[in-house]
C-alpha cells in the first residue's frame, strides 16, 4: 500500500463499479453514474467547488498496464470533479439549470488527487467491504447515531433528540454514578420517550423548567430539578414504553404519577402559569406539543373543539389546559427532514390531516408514506428493489439494514408487531386499507400504527440526512 499524489487526467472510472452494471468505456461508466446518482452527483460537484476534496477520504486506486490508474474507492468524486470540468456533460434533468453559471465562478476543480495504490482488486476488497457494506459489527463504517450528529452540530430548531440531549447533558453534569449509567441507557435506547416529554410544554411546566434555544432554563431550584429529572430518567431507563407516552393526557398523568407531589410550584408554592408562559423555542417548530390544540390545514368542526375546563385546583395546571384528548393525528413525533422533498412533504400532510374527518385518506396515504421511505432508503443502499417486491419484505429488509445494537430495545416493539399474524402493524393490514372495501379504519388504530413505523421512518429520514460514502 502506497500513497501517491496523481494528476486527475491520469484517473479513469472504474467499468466494474458495484453501484452500476459493468460498462465499456468511460463515457458509459459517467453514465451509469449519473444514472444510478442523479442529482446527488450534482451537488457532490457543487460541494467539492465549495469546499474541496475531505482530507480525510484518499483515492483507493490501481495501477492499469498502460500507466493510468483505475479508482476502486472514489469513482463519485471524481465523475464529480469531470462534471466540474465540463458542465456540458450533466444532463439538463439531472443537475440544476444554473449548474453550469454556478461552477464558472472561482472555486475548487481539484487537479491532483490524493490517492493509495493497491496492489490488485482482491486487496482492495476487504476495505471496500468496510466502506460501503454497513456496520460490521463494528469494522464498518459506524454512522453517527441522531444523538452524536446532534452533538456535532445541533440543528437550528429544537427536536425531540435535542431536547433530550439537552437535559440529560444537563443532568450529567450535576450527577454521577447510577444516574451517569441511567442517562446512558436513556441515549442508547429511550431519547424518543424523553423526546416526548420534554417537548410537551405543560410537562415541561410540571417539572419546572423551559428553553432558551438548546439551553436548559430552570424554573425551580437546581437541586429539586436534579432529583425530579433524575426520576425520570430512571423511570425511562427502566422500561416505559413508547405507547404510554403517545397522547399529551398520557404524557401528563405519568408524570403526574411519577413525581407525585414533587411538582413544580414557583417561588413559595405559587403555580407555574403555562397559560400566560410564552412558547420557547423557534416559531413553527413542527416537534414541538403546545397546550393548544393541534393546528390543521383542514377545517376542524364545532365538535372536535374542546372544551378547557377548569383547573384552578390542579397543581402546575393552565387555566387552558386541554380537558379531553385530542383527534388523533399521525406521525406526531416524527421528524422527517432527511427524505425527498415531496416524501418529506406528504409526512408532513399526514401530520396535519384530522383522521377523525378522514380515516380513509389518511390509511391509503400512511400506506404509500411508509413504503415511499422505505423504497427511499433502500435504494440509496443500492438494494435491488426487484429482489424485495412486496411492502412486507421491504419492511423487514429496512430494518435489518439499520443495524442497531444487538441488546438494543429500539426496534423491539414493531418487531414484536410483525410477527403477529393479525397484528395492524403488518404489510397485510396496510394494504387491506387500500384494496379491501369491507376492512374500514379506524381512526385510533391508524394513530397506534403511525406510533409503530414512528422510530423506523426517522431513523431512515436521519441515515438519509447523514448521507452515504463516495
Amino acid at each position: 500500500m502506497e500513497h501517491l499524489d496523481l494528476d486527475v487526467t491520469q484517473l479513469d472510472l472504474d467499468c466494474r463499479n458495484p453501484r452500476h452494471d459493468r460498462v465499456a468505456g468511460q463515457e458509459a461508466a459517467l453514465g451509469a453514474l449519473l444514472a444510478d446518482q442523479g442529482r446527488k452527483l450534482s451537488n457532490l460537484a457543487l460541494d467539492i467547488h465549495s469546499k474541496g476534496l475531505s482530507p480525510a477520504q484518499r483515492f483507493m486506486v490501481i495501477e492499469q498496464s498502460n500507466g493510468r490508474y483505475t479508482v476502486l474507492d472514489g469513482n463519485r468524486r471524481l465523475a464529480a470533479i469531470r462534471l466540474l470540468a465540463n458542465p456540458e456533460l450533466l444532463p439538463p434533468d439531472v443537475g440544476p439549470a444554473d449548474f453550469a453559471s454556478l461552477v464558472a465562478v472561482p472555486g475548487s476543480r481539484p487537479d491532483r488527487i490524493a490517492c493509495c495504490l493497491m496492489p490488485d482488486r482482491e486487496s482492495a476488497s476487504a476495505w471496500l467491504e468496510r466502506t460501503h457494506t454497513g456496520q460490521l459489527d463494528g469494522i464498518g463504517v459506524v454512522p453517527w447515531s441522531t444523538v452524536a450528529q446532534h452533538r456535532f452540530k445541533p440543528r437550528d430548531r429544537r427536536t425531540q433528540t435535542s431536547s433530550a440531549v439537552a437535559v440529560l447533558d444537563w443532568l450529567r453534569d450535576r450527577t454521577d454514578g447510577t444516574v451517569h449509567r441511567q442517562i446512558d441507557t436513556v441515549l442508547r435506547d429511550a431519547t424518543t420517550n424523553l423526546g416526548r416529554l420534554l417537548t410537551d410544554q405543560v410537562v415541561r411546566g410540571l417539572i419546572g423548567f423551559t428553553f432558551e434555544g438548546h439551553a436548559v432554563v430552570p424554573l425551580a431550584p437546581e437541586a429539586t430539578l436534579v432529583r425530579r429529572f433524575s426520576a425520570i430518567v430512571a423511570d425511562l431507563a427502566g422500561g416505559t414504553v413508547v405507547t404510554t407516552l403517545t397522547h399529551r393526557g398520557d404524557r401528563e398523568q405519568h408524570i403526574r404519577g411519577l413525581l407525585g407531589g414533587d411538582l413544580h410550584r414557583d417561588g413559595d408554592g405559587e403555580q407555574l402559569d403555562l397559560g400566560s408562559a410564552q412558547a420557547d423555542g423557534p416559531s413553527g417548530y413542527s416537534g414541538e406539543t403546545t397546550v393548544e390544540e393541534p393546528k390543521s390545514a383542514l377545517p376542524t368542526p364545532e365538535s372536535d373543539r374542546r372544551a378547557s375546563p377548569s383547573s384552578k385546583d390542579q397543581p402546575g395546571f393552565s387555566t387552558r389546559r386541554i380537558g379531553r384528548r385530542p383527534s388523533p393525528r399521525l406521525f406526531q413525533d416524527l421528524t422527517p427532514d432527511g427524505l425527498q422533498t415531496r416524501t418529506r412533504n406528504i409526512f408532513e400532510e399526514l401530520q396535519r390531516l384530522d383522521l377523525s374527518r378522514f380515516p380513509n385518506s389518511a390509511a391509503v396515504v400512511l400506506r404509500s408514506a411508509i413504503e415511499l421511505s422505505i423504497v427511499e432508503y433502500l435504494e440509496s443502499l443500492d438494494v435491488n428493489l426487484n429482489t424485495v417486491r412486496t411492502l412486507s419484505d421491504r419492511i423487514d429488509k429496512a430494518i435489518d439494514q439499520i443495524e442497531v445494537p444487538k441488546k438494543s430495545q429500539r426496534y423491539h416493539g414493531i418487531r414484536t408487531e410483525l410477527a403477529k399474524c393479525y397484528s395492524l402493524t403488518r404489510a397485510t393490514n396496510l394494504n387491506s386499507y387500500v384494496h379491501n372495501p369491507h376492512h374500514p379504519p379506524v381512526a385510533d388504530e391508524l394513530e397506534a400504527i403511525s406510533v409503530r413505523y414512528t422510530i423506523l421512518i426517522q431513523d431512515i429520514s436521519d441515515a438519509l440526512e447523514q448521507g452515504s460514502g463516495n
